[in-house]
């Protein structure tokens, strides 16, 4: 690609300036220089990036990160913060000694000093610690794509380890198919008007203009949408509230010790999935419909992998895999795979697919994409509507899987059965982070129902 673009520099600009649109463009690209769709798509975006979506959207950041002394540049101290993040998350020995979380770490850190984006990162992570810690402020643990950073996590943006979930970076960052970053963040319902008003009070409001619109949207059900920009939404949820005032309460009767630890529930408690097994989840996010607590009942959840697949699941379109997804969970219906191969990446799932991640995996093992053409695939995939790109990737996949060995018919199955499925696939990582909620306010109504019930009435006849 730098070849031809080191080359054709010129002649590809033209192209792009007076093309009609990027599929026009993309087409034009293909034919001139004899390349693949992806290719062509790779060089648009490395063009029409870098001159002015990247720098417009670092450059309003840059000035707003003080830059401590000892640091050359940002970059050094954005690297510097990564790094410290790292070993608080992870441990100085396996820092030291994962070869595989380095390679990630660097990888991550490369692409997004590459966007030109770390004091973007820097600012969301400083305003979550200001807003945390002197202002006792609640966040939730991360939302959409995001959470398939191991840098926002090591910076303390996210509250989910991405490689324990097994989260991709590129869902979030894709150096050839993205035009923008983008970090939204859960706060308390209650307190989105004092972030704002912080944000005015250190910045201004004539940076803030560029950094959120400060229109409120009309209330609608749990999450309210405080702020909308080309930077970050803050978005407003009344279940953080909820769990702030419970934890107030458990504070005051138990101590602040207990409150510690309810803050942070291990993820295999029993007494947290006896409540979601016998569906008593009245007040606990995303399950406690009259249809989800029935199907906690059937599917019996015993894992928290499996109350992840059954919050995604529970969505239209998608819910009618639950009934298959819990035959095979109690030995009920054979647990099968199109090829023993794809086990490693469905079993979590019992042979179900339902992530947008699981297709992008398996195409890096059956076609040898790499994680970013994965990505642009997965996102094919997903999209219904007719698609320029979908008969170049299905070649690119036929091609490569071939290659590998395995047989045009296996091929052209695994094709049209992700073809079939792709539109309900949903983002695993934002998946996680919602259900990581969830857990964490049914382990407080577990071991602390008179507190959570108090809470959650105390914070909803407010909002009345």
């Amino acid at each position: 690609m730098e070849r031809i673009i080191a080359q054709n520099r010129d002649e590809i600009m033209h192209i792009i300036r007076t093309s009609k649109n990027t599929q026009s463009a993309c087409s034009q690209i293909q034919r001139q220089f004899e390349v693949g769709y992806i290719k062509a798509q790779q060089i648009i975006n490395y063009l029409s990036m870098s001159p002015l979506q990247i720098q417009s959207q670092s450059s309003m950041f840059n000035d707003l990160i003080k830059i401590p002394e000892g640091f050359e540049s940002l970059s050094q101290y954005f690297i510097a913060r990564v790094n410290a993040g790292a070993e608080l998350r992870y441990g100085l020995e396996r820092v030291s000694c994962d070869n595989a979380l380095h390679d990630r770490i660097e990888y991550e850190v490369k692409q997004i000093c590459d966007f030109g984006v770390e004091s973007y990162f820097l600012f969301i992570a400083d305003l979550l610690h200001e807003t945390f810690e002197n202002m006792n402020i609640y966040h939730g643990p991360g939302r959409s794509s995001v959470a398939g950073s191991v840098v926002a996590y090591c910076l303390g943006i996210t509250d989910v380890d991405p490689l324990k979930f097994g989260l991709l970076f590129e869902r979030f960052i894709n150096p050839i198919g993205v035009s923008k970053v983008q970090i939204d963040i859960d706060v308390e319902y209650d307190e989105r008007l004092r972030i704002v008003d912080y944000l005015k009070q250190n910045y201004g409001d004539d940076q803030l203009a560029h950094l959120i619109d400060l229109d409120l949207l009309a209330q609608k059900s749990a999450i309210i949408q405080v702020g909308k920009s080309l930077t970050f939404d803050i978005i407003g949820l009344r279940i953080l509230s909820i769990m702030k005032e419970c934890l107030k309460n458990i504070e005051h009767k138990y101590g602040s010790e207990i409150t510690k630890s309810a803050m942070n529930p291990p993820k295999d408690d029993e007494q947290t999935f006896r409540l979601f097994q016998e569906a008593h989840t009245f007040g606990v996010f995303n399950f406690e419909s009259d249809e989800m607590r029935r199907y906690l009942k059937i599917l019996q959840p015993s894992t928290f992998e499996e109350l992840i697949a059954l919050n995604t699941m529970y969505r239209p379109r998608i819910i009618d895999c639950i009934d298959g997804y819990t035959k095979r969970k109690h030995g009920l219906e054979a647990i099968t795979y199109d090829h023993p191969m794809m086990e490693k990446y469905l079993k979590e799932t019992y042979g179900v697919i339902i992530y947008q991640e699981q297709i992008m995996l398996l195409s890096q093992e059956i076609a040898n994409f790499t994680p970013e053409e994965s990505d642009l695939f997965a996102r094919a995939i997903c999209h219904q509507r007719p698609n320029q790109s979908k008969p170049a990737l299905k070649e690119k996949f036929i091609r490569g899987g071939m290659e590998n060995g395995y047989t045009e018919e296996f091929l052209e199955k695994i094709w049209r059965d992700w073809m079939r499925c792709g539109n309900y696939l949903f983002n695993k990582s934002h998946a996680v982070c919602y259900t990581w909620l969830a857990y964490k306010m049914a382990y407080l109504k577990a071991h602390y129902p008179e507190e959570f019930m108090h809470a959650y009435f105390t914070v909803n006849d407010k909002a009345i």
